[in-house]
């Protein structure tokens, strides 16, 4: 798969707003206590200026806490550009990640992110800091392997405030693909009272080339699908949120956040051709191109908040709503295929946490339920493939514990243990024979251990997780991708169980961490022959179906960071390793029906990120991203892959209230993946 070069033009008018004055005439400067652990901090004392400088990333509880205000990741344009330099995660393609645990659960000053495109309206210099956890304990969802909390800082000052940012990405290979974006934030702040809004409009245009070699063997036939594709997307939308947060007093505040979600426009397309051969004889040619409109009405998230201290009992509950739906039509093969798929679906989630002190440490215990449904109706005209409409009802009911013990110079002890109950309610509405009930029980302990010697920071960690099936994965029904590939779920997957063990350690500038995971029943795509009387065997149509692994999935995966600075110049280096373990048996008609095969080939990674900060707000940035060939789950990476990224970066007037920062990404244009499944 090839990706494009785009060129990023930002401009970031940060805060403007409008201060209280003291009886003497001066601006009133509000603190927050959270900042002593600023890194790189300046005060500024009847004209004396006193500068700081505290270690940047350290080992808390078994996280690694990285402050963001005042170092240079603070000037890293938006947070989803600063995440990808944070030590213990990486930026891999268009995903972020932690490493050797895989996409994160983001929580933003204490609230879920379910739209990670939020990060890129967030400003890096409104980060305090970020904590990146690899092994969350039992507070947190069975299904959650990482976790990143981002705390920002407090806004100052009273009265009315803003910012905008602007920015434009362009596609400098292909001169196409022109994508605007702008973000207005504003806040008006009184006392303990602080309302805000936002408006967010967008336009996203993705373009990806690929090219395909698909082979299926039988006892009597080889068939052979040479060809390559082209895929298109346009896009447009809005956003909108506002909400109030109400500091009552010392010990309660609570408020609500709501954000509506519009797409104005979205079209996709696909264009494929293929030549097919049988025993090596050319037997046909496939050109396809479906085209893909999408209608979405407006998308609900709601979050209602409440932290308070009782004595010496905290309380923090949250309350999520969620809703969005919509329609596709597709059109394909000149208008002889046509499909629409309706879909909707609704969320509501609560989460309630007590801590409590006792002895030497902390209590906490809890409770979090969530409820899902959806409405799918999906019909085609193609007779080999069968109309489907299903309800859906998904019910998780969870309970947890936990203790964290400090216990001095002999380190700190973190246990608990959670347990959930999920209720699967699926009902195909057009053949009640393939209804679906099912209830799953699970207890998942987790326990860490920390300790500081000497000026090393260690952690030590194990837990229990899984990976259960999403709804969409456990229906039976078939759809149509292209002529030759079908898609189709599997109501009989099992819940896939993860051990998971880490060792974390820190040291001065230079931290590091190995994980080792062995995931049970793992859950993945496998390619199957399609079967049926309507559909002639030499045409090559295959189903790609989600199975369980039959064998266990043993991966190991370690990294070590160092991010010191020289002066005027930051470097953030990373250097991992990633080794799989897997072999199975599979079936093969070309060896007397049964071949061993290993997925055991390592995979290298690493990231330098270098920044140079010069007089007068000049910056430079140069990172670079690589990947050697290896396997994951059970495919291959055959190529090695490169991100070359540069950025320009200038900050102007007072306050450097002006940003103005261009960057070049994917410069070698070589971040595309070649793979075998």
């Amino acid at each position: 798969m090839k990706r494009n070069s785009y060129l990023f033009l930002t401009m970031m008018l940060l805060p403007a707003a409008l201060t209280a004055q003291n009886t003497d005439g001066q601006r009133r400067i509000v603190t927050d206590s959270t900042q002593t652990l600023m890194t790189d901090t300046t005060f500024l004392l009847h004209d004396i200026t006193v500068s700081t400088s505290l270690p940047r990333t350290k080992l808390k509880a078994g996280a690694l806490v990285t402050r963001i205000l005042g170092s240079v990741l603070g000037q890293s344009g938006t947070a989803y550009e600063m995440l990808g330099k944070v030590p213990g995660m990486r930026q891999r393609g268009e995903t972020l990640e932690v490493i050797g645990k895989g996409a994160p659960l983001f929580y933003l000053n204490g609230r879920k992110l379910n739209d990670v495109e939020e990060l890129k309206r967030l400003r890096s210099e409104e980060v305090l800091d970020v904590e990146v956890i690899n092994n969350p304990g039992a507070q947190y969802d069975a299904t959650v392997s990482a976790v990143v909390r981002i705390s920002t800082r407090r806004p100052q000052g009273e009265g009315f405030g803003f910012d905008l940012s602007a920015q434009h990405n362009q596609d400098i290979r292909y001169a196409i693909n022109a994508d605007p974006s702008a973000t207005l934030n504003l806040n008006y702040r009184h006392k303990g009272l602080d309302l805000f809004g936002m408006i967010n409009g967008w336009t996203s245009h993705t373009q990806q080339i690929s090219t395909a070699d698909q082979h299926i063997y039988t006892s009597h036939n080889d068939n052979r699908q040479v060809g390559g594709g082209e895929s298109r997307f346009a896009g447009s939308g809005m956003n909108y949120a506002l909400g109030a947060n109400w500091m009552a007093s010392e010990k309660h505040s609570m408020g609500f956040r709501l954000q509506l979600d519009k797409m104005l426009s979205s079209k996709e397309s696909i264009a494929l051709d293929e030549d097919i051969y049988n025993n090596g004889v050319f037997f046909q040619q496939i050109h396809s191109m479906t085209n893909t409109i999408s209608r979405l009405p407006l998308g609900y998230n709601l979050n209602t908040y409440y932290n308070g201290q009782w004595g010496k009992l905290s309380v923090d509950w949250n309350f999520d709503w969620h809703r969005k739906g919509g329609t596709e039509e597709m059109e394909g093969e000149a208008g002889t295929v046509r499909s629409s798929n309706h879909a909707s679906s609704n969320l509501l989630a609560t989460k309630l946490v007590l801590n409590y002190p006792l002895w030497k440490g902390l209590l906490s215990a809890g409770t979090e339920m969530t409820w899902i449904s959806r409405d799918i109706d999906y019909r085609i005209n193609k007779e080999y493939i069968a109309n489907s409409q299903s309800n859906t009802h998904e019910d998780t009911y969870s309970g947890f514990i936990e203790y964290s013990a400090n216990m001095g110079i002999y380190g700190s002890l973190k246990a608990g243990v959670r347990y959930e109950r999920v209720v699967f309610d699926y009902k195909n509405i057009l053949d009640p024979k393939g209804d679906v009930l099912d209830t799953r029980h699970g207890l998942y302990p987790s326990l860490a251990y920390s300790l500081s010697l000497h000026g090393v920071d260690l952690s030590i960690s194990y837990a229990i997780k899984t990976i259960r099936p999403v709804f969409f994965h456990l229906n039976d029904a078939t759809t149509y991708a292209s002529p030759s590939i079908l898609m189709q779920g599997n109501s009989q997957l099992r819940n896939q169980i993860r051990h998971e063990m880490g060792i974390n350690v820190r040291w001065q500038w230079m931290s590091g961490a190995v994980n080792f995971v062995q995931n049970d029943h793992q859950i993945s795509q496998w390619t199957y022959p399609y079967v049926d009387d309507n559909v002639p065997v030499e045409q090559g149509v295959i189903v790609y179906r989600r199975i369980n692994l039959p064998v266990p999935v043993r991966t190991l995966v370690t990294f070590v960071n160092a991010s010191p600075t020289f002066g005027c110049l930051t470097m953030n280096y990373t250097l991992g390793y990633q080794q799989q373990f897997l072999t199975m048996m599979l079936d093969d008609p070309r060896v007397n029906g049964k071949r061993h095969q290993s997925f055991n080939d390592p995979i290298f990674f690493g990231s330098a990120n270098n920044t140079l900060r010069l007089p007068h707000e000049w910056q430079l940035e140069c990172n670079l991203n690589a990947n050697t060939p290896g396997h994951v789950n059970n495919y291959r990476l055959m190529t090695w892959t490169f991100g070359l990224n540069a950025v320009v970066q200038k900050q102007l007037l007072r306050d450097k209230a002006l940003t103005l920062r261009l960057s070049l990404n994917d410069i070698l244009y070589h971040t595309g993946e070649d793979l075998i499944l």
